[in-house]
């Protein structure tokens, strides 16, 4: 959980409102986001660790953590999957 996820330089985020879409530029494959989408990205961006997302996350929705932890996790493998960010050692 406190691994370093590190967004590709290739990739594009541009939102619309409540929705957003990325743009891997590599791949040239968009991929939308709703708004929970949105708020996991920004906190992934921003505090570079899933720990530290996770933890924003709680404090600000009133959900589950262990469900919370599991969509986040399943989020990030698809952004790792589609190389749109990058897990690294902390």
């Amino acid at each position: 959980m406190n691994q370093q996820i590190e967004i590709s330089p290739n990739v594009l985020m541009h939102q619309f409102g409540d929705e957003a879409v990325l743009l891997n530029l590599n791949s040239e494959m968009y991929y939308a986001l709703n708004a929970t989408g949105i708020r996991m990205w920004q906190l992934l961006s921003t505090t570079k660790t899933l720990e530290g997302a996770l933890q924003q996350m709680l404090a600000e929705y009133d959900v589950d953590e262990q469900n919370l932890r599991s969509d986040l996790d399943e989020f990030l493998q698809m952004l790792v999957r589609f190389e749109i960010v990058q897990i690294t050692a902390p």
